[in-house]
């Protein structure tokens, strides 16, 4: 993957600082200004060119001009909960990802008149804690094989299971059926176990153990599983337990969801616990439709002149997400873009 092999680790930001330091090195050459959202594109009414832009910079509103091209390098929606409703259909899903991706450039393109394309498509890192809070502090679940392996399951917002709990995340995407989807997300599901696996958990000794025991000590505790379900709110979780043991206990199989038998030990006598978690959300593909130049493409599918596109804003990857090919596309993308808006054009301003 390209997001590991740039530096040696994982999740350091290694790619992201050789950039950095690739700017740096040519200030000369270009002019970084922090704090200084875009308002608005600035286009010619006669053919929908696009002269420059809006700045909003030291509360004060700046006219600035484009001489050959404008790219859209905004990033997603994903810190935007109105648009994460209205395009992904979902309504608790909590952002893990960049916080100042709030959509802008989808107002952007669609003030321009862009077709916009792939907004439903999103990936995830599976679970993170619930606390309630704007942003969750932690993307959990992440191949962590020794929480799901005993008596434990992710109960949904009725207390029932929804997915396989053991099977590897995949940016959130899950086997169904031959094809890989994204789950629907449930509003507030619960990992539920006995007391048993909660000693287990409390003793682990993997390499996430620290994190298992934090994630624990968030546990809500009841002496029955009719006093848990009503504590969390969850109707059907004495029937989620009585089907789990079923499955442990009867058929040695989860023919339901083919969790592998023996990460599963049936539940005994309490109390029991149930952990509040959500679904997340790391970053949103959905954007301006754009051709094999980054040019940004209108209604009719005629080209806006000077409007280019790269990055996650708009990405080309339709209804899946294999991890990190938004490095590779941001690099792809924003190479073409960058020298397409960077060629001499007839002079519009």
């Amino acid at each position: 993957m390209q997001s590991q092999s740039m530096t040696q680790g994982m999740y350091n930001g290694g790619f992201w600082k050789l950039l950095r330091k690739k700017v740096y090195e040519r200030l000369d050459k270009i002019t970084i200004w922090f704090d200084s959202p875009v308002e608005h594109l600035i286009q010619a009414p006669d053919d929908n060119t696009i002269l420059g832009v809006v700045v909003k910079r030291k509360d004060q509103e700046r006219f600035i001009g484009a001489r050959n091209g404008i790219v859209l390098s905004c990033g997603g929606f994903e810190n935007n909960q109105d648009m994460v409703q209205t395009f992904l259909g979902q309504g608790a899903l909590a952002p893990i990802g960049t916080l100042y991706n709030k959509g802008k450039g989808i107002d952007l393109a669609v003030e321009a008149g862009a077709r916009l394309w792939h907004m439903s498509n999103y990936d995830s890192h599976g679970l993170s804690l619930r606390e309630n809070k704007p942003r969750e502090k932690f993307a959990y679940m992440i191949n962590w094989k020794s929480l799901f392996n005993g008596s434990i399951f992710v109960a949904g917002d009725d207390g029932t299971r929804y997915f396989r709990e053991d099977e590897e995340v995949r940016h959130g995407y899950k086997y169904n059926h031959g094809n890989w989807i994204m789950i629907p997300n449930q509003n507030h599901p619960h990992i539920v176990m006995y007391q048993k696996q909660y000693d287990q958990l409390k003793n682990d000794t993997s390499a996430k153990a620290d994190q298992i025991t934090e994630l624990i000590s968030y546990a809500i505790k009841a002496d029955t599983v009719d006093e848990l379900a009503k504590k969390i709110k969850a109707p059907k979780l004495e029937e989620g337990v009585e089907d789990f043991n079923f499955l442990t206990d009867v058929k040695r199989r989860d023919m339901f969801l083919n969790r592998k038998i023996e990460t599963m030990r049936s539940f005994g006598e309490g109390p029991y616990y149930a952990i509040p978690v959500c679904h997340n959300i790391l970053h949103t593909h959905g954007g301006a439709k754009r051709n094999e130049k980054c040019e940004v493409i209108d209604l009719n599918g005629n080209v806006i002149p000077h409007l280019y596109e790269a990055g996650e804003l708009g990405d080309i990857f339709a209804t899946k997400y294999i991890g990190a090919n938004s490095i590779a596309d941001l690099l792809i993308s924003g190479k073409i873009a960058g020298e397409n808006a960077a060629k001499k054009k007839k002079k519009a301003i």
